[in-house]
């Protein structure tokens, strides 16, 4: 008595003939009359009663044929992933009753997906390199016809569409590739700070789905602050006729940023009261917006300033990441000599 098929050890998929066969030979003298089944799924641990996997204990069910047999198996009568065992009887003219070896298989439909870019727990920034990757592996017989990605920003629960993060739930997004597969994903789509999820899935030519494990990973850009420097008025220099009216400087900003926005605060120090734009009339730092942003400059008349007081000058600098840049401290005094006739 044998199994001929499923074949021992063996891992079935879109390739299930959906037959279950084999042979019985009788002793001397004697014929095959009748052969018998029982199949059991052992994730399960429940025996096939002729109409499902219902049974609890060991059921052998009737087949077709003696010599040769078969039985017929549906794959929709299968489970993806389980893992079965079939043994055959047949009984002879004689009443003895023979068993075939047991034969063991697993029936897997299911594609196999691994992301390989993102790695799991990583943090990136100006190496991120744009592209999530990863590969992907159909059952036995088949062949991946479609791979998808769906990417999460964990931090504000949104998903990616396509072109923005916008969507308020999962949403898979076409991939290029079947057995290695890519999705662009440029850094600029990304907020520095914040945390994503990527999980991929995949279907093949029978129409199953097949899903990865998540991924997770942090984007971190880290930028530097700007940097701010008042070019005038000179620090620890006392001007008089020759105060020229305008305070200016630069401001420059760290890589892939720009300068937004620039602002000066003046202190007339021999007073203790701050420039408010019109007058010094303000009790606590106030910064003031100026003209331009990487070259500025700021108006501040001769008939504003008191002669023989004491100023400081302070500039700062936002870029467009919204950090923020501050010049050291610039002082200088102010001196108006009258004429005498």
């Amino acid at each position: 008595m044998s199994v001929t098929y499923p074949v021992d050890n063996t891992t079935y998929g879109a390739n299930w003939t959906a037959m279950m066969t084999g042979t019985a030979a009788a002793g001397t003298g004697a014929t095959i009359t009748s052969t018998e089944v029982a199949i059991e799924d052992t994730g399960t641990t429940m025996w096939w009663n002729g109409q499902g996997f219902a049974a609890s204990s060991e059921t052998f069910v009737p087949v077709s044929g003696t010599t040769t047999w078969l039985l017929a198996m549906p794959a929709n009568d299968l489970t993806s992933g389980d893992s079965y065992s079939v043994i055959a009887q047949a009984t002879d003219s004689l009443e003895n009753v023979g068993n075939s070896s047991t034969v063991t298989f697993v029936y897997d439909i299911t594609p196999t997906l691994a992301i390989t870019y993102p790695v799991s727990g990583s943090t990136y920034g100006a190496d991120w390199t744009g592209t999530i990757t990863g590969t992907a592996s159909p059952g036995p017989g088949a062949t991946i016809t479609s791979t998808e990605v769906a990417i999460e920003d964990t931090t504000t629960s949104q998903w990616w569409s396509g072109t923005s993060f916008s969507d308020g739930s999962q949403t898979f997004a076409t991939a290029t590739g079947t057995t290695t597969w890519y999705l662009p994903l440029g850094g600029a789509n990304l907020t520095s700070g914040d945390s994503y999820s990527v999980i991929a899935q995949a279907t093949d030519s029978a129409g199953n789905l097949g899903t990865s494990s998540t991924v997770a990973f942090t984007y971190s850009v880290q930028t530097s602050a700007p940097t701010v420097t008042v070019t005038y008025p000179v620090d620890g220099t006392t001007y008089g006729s020759d105060w020229t009216g305008t305070i200016t400087g630069t401001a420059s900003s760290g890589a892939g940023t720009t300068i937004n926005a620039t602002a000066v605060a003046i202190e007339d120090t021999t007073t203790g009261q701050w420039w408010n734009g019109t007058s010094f009339a303000a009790s606590g730092q106030t910064f003031v917006p100026v003209s331009g942003t990487t070259t500025w400059m700021t108006g501040l008349s001769p008939d504003t300033l008191t002669s023989g007081d004491t100023y400081s000058v302070t500039a700062q600098a936002t870029d467009s990441d919204s950090d923020v840049g501050t010049s050291p401290t610039v002082t200088f005094t102010y001196t108006s000599t009258a004429t005498a006739s």
